[in-house]
This record gives C-alpha cells, sequence and structure tokens, in this order.
C-alpha cells in the first residue's frame, strides 16, 4: 500500500487515528503532509508498524513522520524514516503519556526545526529503541537525534553518527528526563554550545 502526496490541514497526512489501532506492513508514505503527523497522527489509539518507509513527509508543527498524542502507542520495527521534518520530532513525535518500542529502524536526514530531529518525547512519554540508526539528523536547538522533555528511554545497540544541534545534544538531548543507554554509539555528532553525542539538564 503507498500514500503519496496526501495532505491533511489539521491532522495526519496520510492516516489518522482517534481511539483506534491499526496494523501497518509493507506500507510506503511519501511526500505527505498535515500540521500534526506528516504520515500519521494517533490520538489515543495504538498502531503496529513493520518494513514500512516514511519518506520526505513534514509537519508544519510536530511529528513529520508520525506524532503520537493522548496516551497512544507504537510498535515499530524494520522502518525507515527519511528525509522527514517538523518544527518539533521530525521522524517521530510523542507526547502526553504516549509510548513507542522501536527496533531495527533507521532515521536518516531527518530534521527538527527546534527539537528533536530523528524523535522527540514530551510530557511523560517514553520510548524503547533497539538496533536502531539515527544518522544526519538535526535540530535547530536541542537533540538531533532525540529529544526528551519529562520523559524517558531506554536505548540498546543503536547508533547516532552526524548528528547535530544548533544548541545542546547533537546525538541526544535529556530534560528533566530520564534514560538507560547500553551497547550504542555516537560518531561525529556535534552541538554549538555543549554535549555534542548527549546533554543532560
Amino acid at each position: 500500500t503507498s500514500y503519496t502526496a496526501c495532505s491533511a490541514g489539521s491532522y495526519g497526512g496520510g492516516m489518522a487515528l482517534t481511539v483506534s489501532s491499526a496494523t501497518v506492513s509493507g506500507t510506503s508514505y511519501t511526500s505527505c503532509s498535515a500540521n500534526e503527523g506528516g504520515g500519521v497522527v494517533l490520538e489515543s489509539s495504538s498502531v503496529t508498524v513493520s518494513d514500512t518507509s516514511y519518506t520526505s513527509c513534514s509537519a508544519d508543527n510536530s511529528g513529520g513522520g508520525m506524532a503520537l498524542y493522548d496516551s497512544s502507542s507504537a510498535i515499530v520495527s524494520g522502518t525507515s524514516y527519511t528525509n522527514c521534518s517538523a518544527s518539533g520530532g521530525g521522524g517521530m513525535f510523542l507526547y502526553d503519556s504516549s509510548s513507542a518500542t522501536v527496533s531495527d529502524t533507521s532515521y536518516t536526514n531527518c530534521s527538527a526545526d527546534y527539537r528533536g530531529g530523528g524523535m522527540a518525547l514530551f510530557s511523560s512519554s517514553s520510548a524503547t529503541v533497539s538496533d536502531t540508526s539515527y544518522t544526519s539528523c538535526s535540530a535547530g536547538e536541542y537533540g538531533g537525534g532525540m529529544a526528551l522533555y519529562d520523559s524517558s528511554a531506554t536505548v540498546s545497540g543503536t547508533s547516532y553518527t552526524s548528528c547535530s544541534a544548533g544548541k545542546r545534544g547533537g546525538g541526544m538531548y535529556l530534560y528533566d528526563s530520564s534514560a538507560t543507554v547500553s551497547g550504542t554509539s555516537y560518531t561525529s555528532c556535534s552541538a554549538d554550545n555543549s554535549g555534542g553525542g548527549m546533554a543532560l539538564y
């Protein structure tokens, strides 16, 4: 299945789920756009995603590839986010106690104007990330690869390569947040202010 150049004025350029659940496999979202969730948006919903691509999807506000709100959850595996962009969370954006389990997935050239080029978590959200790569992801301010605010993450077997931030945390940025990181590499990551690999505040 493919969603190409689909758009929405508010939520979910490709797909919007509200108090719903879905399983998505072998699907492509290309050049989809919206204010929130360029590719997909979830509100009090759940989704399982595998072998899927989000390419050049964008959001004016949050979640170029995917945005999760209101205790939504996502299980994502074998998926790619490439050239996705937003003000916050170029690849993925999680808000208000939402959660994501991400494995064997790539975030490449994803960008955010402000926070979380690859992924951004806010307001008691959580992510478990394993065997995943963040490559050449960037944020204008904080967290080129990943940014966490009042949230938590467990990261293992993951690489941050050539990720950058205009202020702090080229690879990862944590503000009033916690992370457990193991078997992970930060290579050629940079920040204009502090924490080329990781910054904690």
